[in-house]
């Protein structure tokens, strides 16, 4: 619908976008992989900036080539902002409970995934898509901001500098708590 009617793509220039954006998120998941922990505040800063400006040039897309900019930058920001949220999770979560805890992490972003994809296109089929697009690069940026400075500067702990774990199962115990 977006790619369309506001670019004027057709199915050949959908699937450019489409093989871009799985280019970029895997090249942006391998470099997680070497990202140091002292850089971990700037990364998800700069991610969050990324997405509102990434959302913000799709929006005014003329056409193909502005808005591979703008998918190129939605990867990158949201593959770096999940990306990173999910090591912290997995380095501080209790061994005991990494499995449960990845799961519910799983759940912020595949929760919301259906009320965005209903509220997003509501909103665009009474205000426009590009104008929906504006108004969820303001969400994004606003909340994004307030989860930031509240966190402040916290994800950049190294896990061993954070407090001891939960106790293990007792002696004996051969099952987990499932």
């Amino acid at each position: 619908w977006y790619c369309e009617r506001s670019l004027h793509l057709d199915d050949r220039g959908v699937g450019w976008l489409m093989s871009l954006a799985g280019i970029v998120a895997l090249c942006a998941s391998a470099s997680l992989i070497v990202l140091p922990h002292k850089w971990r505040g700037i990364f998800t800063r700069l991610a969050a900036v990324t997405t509102v400006a990434a959302m913000t040039l799709l929006a005014i897309a003329p056409g193909f080539a502005v808005a591979a900019l703008g998918v190129t930058l939605s990867t990158l920001g949201l593959n770096f902002t999940y990306g990173i949220g999910n090591q912290i999770v997995q380095e501080r979560a209790p061994s005991h409970l990494r499995g449960r805890v990845s799961a519910v992490m799983g759940l912020r972003f595949f929760g919301l995934m259906p009320i965005t994809g209903l509220g997003v296109p509501s909103l665009a089929d009474v205000v426009g898509t590009r104008t929906a697009l504006f108004a969820s690069a303001l969400g994004y940026g606003v909340v994004a901001l307030f989860i930031l400075a509240r966190i402040g500067d916290a994800f950049n702990a190294t896990p061993s500098a954070l407090p001891a774990t939960a106790p293990h199962a007792p002696a004996g115990s051969s099952s987990s708590w499932i």
